[in-house]
């Protein structure tokens, strides 16, 4: 079949033009995906790299075309015409990825979790029954799992699909990894069509180097490869790199561990991060908003969803700070009028160090009670927010935990493949491969932050003095920072 599929183009500063089909163009003009327009994808970056203020409209239709140009290179086109339906779906698959995604996306997100996990616990503590589950309607979904509700809930975009011949099942099956495929790898993993359209959007937006890299070199060298080394049944296929573009796989996994340190987890950045989630667990204790499964199923069947984006979260901050009857902690209204002034929280103490996996170093630290030692303290304990992230590695898995061919959902499933003459190996297992040899290695974090009144900026730095001591922590208690 040689007819085109394309029916509109549109302009983009990365790839200069978008293609798209009738049904994307028909998704795109639904409430449900609009609403995308009005999410950011950087969360609140843009108040420490002004530019940096793009949307998951923006880049869901961005990742929808590198798919494209992904499949185009693996002959699994659109002029296949036995394949056509398969290729429209996985393009839909990349474009609705992210229509889930709450208001001020990944920040809102873990404050939801780590509010209902809590809830949860407390719920458990208060029986002797260890078969207490906490409650059908206060069930917390992950953004994916959101997505798949607003496909199967949202009226017009479900109509949209399903006139155009698509399930909207299959395609949240493809984003939410419910479907195994030889594609599955091309919507999440440590090489997918999401992470290559957002490292190069996040360069340009906010006018730093980290994320650029070689994505016309590494498309150029993509194949499917088959692995001989399964036995009986049928061989198991692998999207892979060719192995004359492991420095290029390399320079893509660095690039995004570099955007990731110097902007994600910049220190100004994750400080203003951490009061969000303070002030989103704050109206979710109040009532203001809620995040729970049956409460977002009612909202996207009754169209509210579409209006629950980031200004919407704004203005419920100012109106629970004008309401009276709004129960906030003096840290809590603190950390929302902080949020709505643009005033970052000064930094009282940070930690950094690459090392290797089971370092005794980091193992002392986690022990010393590093959080204990900021909540025990009488001022702190009211006066200071703490960051303790996961170690950041370079690949979803790492070369110490590898133990042969993945299983189904194993993180080893996600990782870089490369083409070689015995067939394909993970990335860590190419001799020459710099993530390689950093496999086992990862990035460690840590900070304190004040969020306090300015006027005991200085007991709190006396006090985090005394902390560090006291627990033998590694690292440095600083001066008082602003952006």
């Amino acid at each position: 079949m040689s007819d085109s599929p394309f029916v509109k183009w549109i302009s983009d500063p990365i790839y200069d033009s978008i293609p798209l089909t009738q049904i994307e163009v028909d998704v795109i003009d639904t409430q449900a995906f609009q609403r995308l327009r009005h999410v950011g994808q950087l969360g609140l970056i843009n108040l420490v790299f002004p530019s940096a203020t793009y949307s998951r409209f923006t880049h869901s239709i961005g990742a929808c075309h590198i798919l494209g140009e992904i499949l185009e290179r693996l002959d699994f086109d659109w002029r296949d015409g036995d394949k056509r339906h398969e290729w429209q779906k996985y393009r839909l698959a990349m474009l609705l990825h992210d229509v889930g995604h709450y208001f001020m996306s990944h920040a809102t997100e873990h404050a939801g979790e780590k509010y209902y996990s809590e809830l949860q616990t407390s719920v458990e503590n208060t029986t002797d029954s260890k078969e207490v589950t906490i409650q059908p309607n206060r069930i917390f979904l992950h953004h994916e799992q959101v997505g798949r509700q607003v496909l199967k809930e949202d009226a017009e975009l479900v109509r949209v699909l399903e006139q155009h011949g698509f399930q909207p099942e299959s395609i949240a099956d493809v984003f939410t990894r419910s479907e195994q495929s030889l594609f599955a790898s091309l919507v999440s993993s440590d090489l997918d069509a999401d992470r290559i359209d957002y490292l190069m959007r996040s360069s340009q937006a906010t006018g730093l180097p980290y994320g650029f890299h070689d994505r016309d070199f590494i498309l150029r060298n993509l194949e499917i490869v088959d692995n001989p080394s399964q036995g009986d049944g049928d061989p198991v296929k692998f999207v892979c790199i060719k192995e004359k573009a492991v420095l290029a796989a390399d320079h893509f996994l660095l690039s995004r561990m570099f955007d990731y340190l110097q902007v994600i987890f910049q220190k100004v950045v994750v400080g203003f991060e951490l009061m969000l989630k303070v002030a989103v667990q704050a109206l979710l204790r109040t009532g203001d908003i809620s995040l729970e499964a049956s409460d977002i199923a009612r909202n996207i069947t009754d169209g509210t969803w579409h209006s629950m984006h980031d200004a919407w979260l704004w203005s419920k901050f100012r109106e629970c700070l004008a309401d009276p009857q709004c129960s906030l902690t003096d840290v809590e209204r603190m950390c929302i009028q902080r949020l709505l002034n643009r005033k970052s929280p000064p930094l009282l103490y940070s930690y950094d160090s690459v090392q290797r996996e089971g370092s005794q170093e980091i193992l002392s630290l986690h022990k010393s009670g590093f959080q204990n030692g900021v909540q025990r303290d009488e001022y702190l304990a009211n006066a200071a927010l703490t960051w303790q992230p996961r170690p950041f590695n370079l690949m979803n898995a790492k070369t110490h935990s590898f133990t042969g061919e993945p299983s189904k959902n194993s993180e080893i499933e996600k990782v870089i493949r490369i083409s070689t003459k015995n067939g394909p190996v993970p990335i860590f297992k190419v001799p020459h491969s710099i993530v390689g040899a950093l496999g086992d290695s990862a990035y460690h974090m840590a900070r304190v932050y004040y969020v306090g009144p300015d006027d005991g900026f200085d007991l709190a730095k006396t006090s985090m003095k005394k902390i560090v001591l006291d627990y033998e922590l590694p690292g440095n208690v600083t001066e008082k920072i602003e952006p």
